[in-house]
């Protein structure tokens, strides 16, 4: 399922703001997608960047005002930096625009090992032998008036 957010860019103040939060999560590429709303900004290029809290960033051409967010834009979490720029036809910079949104970091990972709870079929074994123990004390009759001896 791809997540779609709508980031309305706003050259004249210099911002971009998105139509909610941004809730992204460290290397879960190909799920997220921006959508660029722009007012008045017409260019010939328009080019995203990305600065990420390493001092690393990256750079990528907006085609058709949309950005599917790949590994390479969520490989770091934390606050992530981005400017939006337009280029006229002699590839002058005409307008920026910034946003911020934060990344985290997985719960899990892929390569985390869960390992099965040894307790619950323990506890499950007990119930099953005073239910037997119960039976044979009170003559296959229980003394309660639930049919399970009023256990969960």
């Amino acid at each position: 399922m791809i997540n779609t957010y709508k980031l309305y860019v706003d050259f004249l103040n210099g911002v971009i703001e998105p139509d909610r939060p941004i809730k992204v999560v460290k290397n879960d590429s190909d799920s997220v997608l921006f959508k660029f709303v722009f007012k008045n900004a017409e260019a010939e290029r328009k080019v995203i960047k990305f600065l990420f809290p390493d001092g690393s960033g990256s750079i990528q051409e907006l085609k058709e005002d949309e950005l599917l967010l790949d590994v390479s834009l969520l490989k770091a979490n934390g606050n992530i930096r981005f400017e939006l720029s337009l280029y006229n036809e002699e590839q002058r910079l005409t307008n920026f625009a910034l946003g911020t949104m934060f990344i985290r970091s997985e719960l899990l990972d892929e390569d985390t090992v869960i390992n099965e709870d040894e307790n619950l079929p323990i506890l499950t074994a007990l119930i099953a032998e005073v239910k037997t123990l119960r039976a044979e004390v009170d003559g296959g009759q229980a003394d309660s008036k639930y049919l399970n001896g009023g256990g969960a």
